[in-house]
């Protein structure tokens, strides 16, 4: 029940704040920022609460969630049609990964990059962060990072008229959504 979800998550700020316990607030406002946007589709008020969440764990010095809301900025701006903002966001969310060492982030916030420059036209770059996603994915086991890793690597491709290694790249990104039981996510590919 997303309504019931939802109000649990507003409710989990509430007490956050209640507590004065910044660390779970910036936790709870970056939930709450997900259902906002993903579920409801509020991309404004969405990233209203992902800026508060930043700035609360910027102010903590806690970099783990400084980059996780970074990328969610970059994701909302994107949303938004601000390409500009969201690859700034990304950029930023990738320099807080790779400093921290949290390979995970660094491999989902290459494989945003790699979206964000496909829009931008920019097939090169789109390339080259879809490679060194696919590469993490690959080095951390994560198989589903490897299809969106794939499936924008097929995408950056397709920008050059690539067709060949287009078609290999989607393939591969089937092969692994099948795999994995994941039949919606087969679709884009």
């Amino acid at each position: 029940d997303p309504r019931l979800a939802h109000k649990y998550l507003e409710d989990s700020v509430f007490i956050a704040r209640e507590l004065k316990e910044p660390r779970l607030e910036s936790t709870a406002l970056n939930n709450l920022a997900m259902s906002e946007g993903s579920v409801k589709g509020n991309y404004e008020l969405a990233g209203e609460y992902y800026e508060q969440s930043y700035k609360i764990a910027k102010e903590l010095g806690d970099r783990y969630q400084e980059g996780i809301a970074l990328g969610n900025l970059g994701f909302v701006a994107g949303m938004q049609g601000n390409i500009s903002a969201a690859y700034l966001h990304h950029e930023n969310s990738l320099f807080v990964a790779r400093e921290i060492g949290n390979i995970n982030l660094e491999t989902y916030t290459l494989i945003n990059l790699s979206a964000v420059a496909g829009l931008q036209k920019e097939a090169g770059q789109a390339l080259k962060f879809s490679k060194q996603a696919e590469e993490l994915s690959r080095k951390i086991h994560d198989r589903s990072a490897e299809a969106w890793s794939l499936l924008y690597m097929g995408h950056a491709h397709l920008l050059v008229a690539e067709c060949a290694d287009a078609r290999k790249a989607y393939q591969k990104s089937i092969i692994i959504r099948n795999e994995l039981g994941q039949s919606t996510l087969v679709m884009e590919p």
